[in-house]
C-alpha cells in the first residue's frame, strides 16, 4: 500500500457518510428526470459540485473524491462504458500534496577549535517544507541576501565559490528603509521570496541553504511590539479608572495579560523562526533548506574572525556592495528529515464506443473538476481560509462535460469516432491529471485526433463564447462558424493551442484542440465564485452547441488536420521583462531538470531543437532543477542573447544554443 493511500482507500467509509450516499442516490434520479438533458438536472448538478459539502474540491479533501464519484455515477447513468484499464472509470495517480517534519532532525554548528553547538529543532532551527532530506556535513559561506541581479549591478555570489557548500542567506533584501532603493524601495522586489533565493543558490552549486532573519525585520518587529505595548498600557489605565462593576475584575485581568504579553515581546530579541509551512507551495528540493536563529549562527562568524551579521548587513545597505565571505573552519553537520505525504487523485473516464469505419479514431472531451479547497495554493485571497467553491472554475465545465455526454449517449445509430469523456483532477496544481493521462493513456495516443476542453463556461455575458485553439486544425474555424449558425453566439476564435488548462497538454502532443471559455471575472480563485452567479441558461446553450460541435468532429469523414501555430503575443498593460523562450512546462515528475511538454512554433526553443519530453538541465552557466530555476535563470538574459543550453532527451545529453526573443 502506497503512502497516503489510506486517505482514500476506504471508499466504503465515504459512501457510508450520509451526504455521500445522498449524492450518489440522487444521481440516477437526476438523470431520469430529463431523458437526455434539461435545465433542472444542470442546476442540481452545479449546486452539488459547488456546495460547501464538497469543501471546495481541494486536493486533500473528501469532497474531491465525492465529486469524482458523482461524475462516475453520472457517466454510468448516461450509458457510457468504462475502459478495462481503469477501475470502473477511475484512473488513479499519486501526488505529493503535503510535506511534514520527519523524525531525527538534528543540526550542529562546528567551528575550528570550538565545542560544537547543538541546535534544537523548532527552537533554534527549523527545516522548511521545500527542503530536501539527508545527512549534511558542509562548509559554510555567507552570501548576504543571496541575490544575483545583473540589471541592478548587484550580485552576492560574485567572486565567491559556493559549490558543494552550505550558504548562509539573509531574508528580504538590501535597503528596505530606502524608498529610492535600486530594488523596489519600501516594497519587496521579485528577488525577496525564499524560493527565488533557494533557486539562485542551487544554480550556483550550493548544497544547502541556511536562512537567517535580517536585523531590519527584527528591529521592525520590536518597534511594533513597543507600540502595541504602549496601547496595552493605555487600555489598562482606562480599565483601572472604570467604575466598579461585576465585570471590572475580569476586564482588568485581560488588560494585564495584554500588557504582559506585549512587554515580553518588546523586550525579547524577536528573532522568530519561520513556520515550517513557509516553504509550502514551492517545488520540493533535494538540497536542505533551513531557517536558523541568528544567535547560534553569530557565534560562527566570531569564531571565523568575521564581522557579526548585523555589521555585515549594515555594510551592504550603506554602500549597496556585497559582503560575502567564507566562514573559514566552520561547518554545518547533522540530518534533515522531511516526509512527503502522497494523496491519490483520479481522472474519471467514460467512453462512447465508435461505430463503423471511424471507430479506431478518438475524440477526447475533458474538463477538470478539482478546485482550491479553502484556498490552498493559488488563491487570489491567500490569507482567506473560506471554502473556495469554484462554481465557475470549474464546476461549470464539469457539469457541461457530463451534460454533453448525456446528450451524445442518447443519440444512436451514428457512424462515429470513439469519444472519451474525462473529468481531470489536479488541474489547479499544474495540469496534473491531463499530464498523467497522456503519459498513461488507456488508448493509443496516436488514435486521438482532437480534444475539446471546458474550463470556466459558467459566466456567459453579452453572448460571448471564446473558442481557443480555433486554428490548431485547418478545418476548425470553418466548422465552428458552421455549427454556430444555429446558436448565434458572439464567437471569439482565439489562436494557439497552449493555455492555462488541460487542452495544452494535448496540443503539446500535436493533437488539435478547442478550449471553450466564457471569460475572466473578479471572483476568479476567490471564495466568492459561487453557484448563484452562474448563468445556467448560458451553460445549457453552450452544452447544446458543444454537443453539436463534438458530433461534427466525431462523424466527419475527412481527416482532421493538425496545424502547428505560433503562440500569439499577449496584450497586457505591463509585459513580463523575461526574454521569450517558447517552452511549455510539463508538471509531471522527472528525475532531473525542467521538463517540457512541447515548444511553440518558430520559438527560440524550437529553433534550438527542443521537443516535448525533453528536460532542460542547464541554461548558460545556470543549473536547472525545476521550473523556478529555469524562470530565474531566463530573467538573467536579454533578447538577442545567444545562450548555451543543455537538455536531456531519453537520458541522452544534448548541447545546443538558443537565441532569445523579445518579451511577449
Amino acid at each position: 500500500m502506497r503512502l497516503g493511500k489510506g486517505r482514500f482507500v476506504a471508499r466504503g467509509v465515504l459512501f457510508g457518510s450520509l451526504m455521500a450516499m445522498l449524492a450518489v442516490l440522487l444521481a440516477p434520479l437526476m438523470a431520469k428526470e430529463s431523458g437526455s438533458s434539461d435545465g433542472l438536472w444542470m442546476k442540481r448538478a452545479a449546486q452539488f459540485l459547488a456546495s460547501d459539502e464538497l469543501e471546495g474540491r481541494g486536493l486533500e479533501t473528501h469532497g474531491l473524491r465525492r465529486a469524482a464519484e458523482f461524475m462516475q455515477e453520472e457517466f454510468r447513468s448516461a450509458g457510457l462504458e468504462f475502459l478495462p484499464d481503469t477501475e470502473n472509470g477511475f484512473q488513479t495517480f499519486s501526488y505529493a500534496a503535503t510535506s511534514k517534519l520527519g523524525e531525527g532532525n538534528r543540526l550542529e554548528l562546528h567551528a575550528a577549535d570550538e565545542t560544537p553547538v547543538a541546535l534544537e529543532i523548532n527552537k533554534d532551527f527549523v527545516p522548511l517544507a521545500m527542503s530536501g532530506s539527508g545527512e549534511v556535513d558542509l562548509p559554510l559561506v555567507f552570501v548576504g541576501y543571496g541575490i544575483s541581479a545583473p540589471e541592478l549591478e548587484y550580485d552576492d555570489y560574485a567572486g565567491i565559490d559556493v559549490e558543494g557548500k552550505a550558504v548562509v542567506v539573509l531574508r528580504h533584501e538590501p535597503e528596505q528603509a530606502n524608498p529610492h532603493s535600486k530594488f523596489d524601495g519600501l516594497e519587496n522586489s521579485r528577488y525577496a521570496p525564499l524560493s527565488t533565493k533557494v533557486s539562485n543558490a542551487y544554480q550556483h552549486g550550493a548544497a544547502a541553504v541556511v536562512f537567517c532573519t535580517d536585523q531590519f525585520e527584527i528591529d521592525k518587529r520590536t518597534a511594533e511590539a513597543k507600540k502595541r505595548l504602549q496601547t496595552a498600557l493605555e487600555q489598562l489605565e482606562e480599565a483601572r479608572k472604570q467604575e466598579v462593576t461585576p465585570k471590572k475584575d475580569e476586564e482588568l485581568a485581560r488588560a494585564e495579560k495584554r500588557v504582559a504579553r506585549w512587554k515580553k515581546k518588546s523586550e525579547g530579541d524577536n528573532d522568530q523562526l519561520l513556520a515550517f509551512s513557509a516553504g509550502m507551495g514551492s517545488t520540493p528540493r533535494e538540497l536542505p533548506v533551513i531557517h536558523c536563529r541568528r544567535e547560534a549562527m553569530g557565534k560562527l562568524f566570531q569564531a571565523a574572525g568575521k564581522p557579526d551579521l548585523a555589521t555585515l548587513e549594515t555594510n551592504i545597505d550603506v554602500g549597496l556592495q556585497p559582503q560575502s565571505v567564507e566562514l573559514t573552519g566552520c561547518r554545518l553537520v547533522g540530518q534533515v528529515a522531511i516526509e512527503r505525504e502522497l494523496v491519490d487523485l483520479v481522472n474519471v473516464i467514460g467512453v462512447l464506443p465508435g461505430k463503423g469505419p471511424l471507430a479506431n479514431e478518438t475524440i477526447v472531451v475533458g474538463a477538470h473538476y478539482d478546485h482550491l479547497g479553502r484556498g490552498e495554493m493559488g488563491s487570489a485571497e491567500p490569507e482567506s481560509k473560506l471554502i473556495h467553491n469554484g462554481a465557475d472554475d470549474n464546476a461549470s465545465g464539469a457539469v457541461v462535460l457530463v451534460d454533453v455526454a448525456r446528450r451524445l449517449a442518447a443519440e444512436n445509430g451514428l457512424s462515429r469516432r470513439q469519444i472519451i469523456f474525462i473529468g481531470f483532477s489536479g488541474e489547479e496544481r499544474g495540469l496534473l491529471g491531463s499530464a498523467y493521462f497522456v503519459r498513461n493513456s488507456p488508448v493509443p495516443l496516436k488514435s486521438v485526433v482532437a480534444m475539446v476542453n471546458f474550463d470556466m463556461v459558467g459566466r456567459l455575458r453579452e453572448n460571448k463564447l471564446i473558442a481557443s485553439g480555433a486554428d490548431t486544425a485547418t478545418q476548425f474555424e470553418g466548422w465552428l462558424e458552421e455549427v454556430n449558425e444555429s446558436y448565434k453566439f458572439e464567437l471569439v476564435k482565439q489562436s494557439g493551442g497552449y493555455g492555462p488548462s488541460d487542452h495544452a497538454t494535448f496540443y503539446a502532443k500535436e493533437i488539435p484542440v478547442v478550449h471553450f471559455f466564457t471569460g475572466a471575472h473578479d471572483d476568479y480563485h476567490r471564495p466568492t465564485d459561487d453557484f448563484h452567479l452562474l448563468n445556467l441558461d448560458g451553460m445549457e446553450r453552450i452544452s447544446r452547441f458543444a454537443a453539436q460541435w463534438i458530433t461534427k468532429l466525431a462523424t466527419v469523414d475527412e481527416k482532421i488536420e493538425y496545424q502547428l501555430v505560433e503562440q500569439p503575443r499577449q496584450a497586457t498593460a505591463k509585459r513580463d521583462p523575461r526574454p521569450y523562450f517558447g517552452s511549455i512546462p510539463d508538471f509531471g515528475k522527472v528525475d532531473e531538470g525542467y521538463a517540457i511538454s512541447g515548444v511553440s512554433a518558430n520559438s527560440p526553443a524550437a529553433e534550438a531543437g527542443l521537443q516535448g519530453g525533453d528536460a532542460i538541465i542547464k541554461l548558460g552557466a545556470h543549473k536547472i532543477g525545476n521550473l523556478e530555476d529555469f524562470d530565474n535563470a531566463l530573467r538573467k538574459f536579454e533578447a538577442g542573447d545567444r545562450v548555451p543550453i543543455v537538455f536531456l532527451r531519453e537520458k541522452e545529453r544534448i548541447d545546443s544554443e538558443v537565441v532569445l526573443d523579445p518579451p511577449r
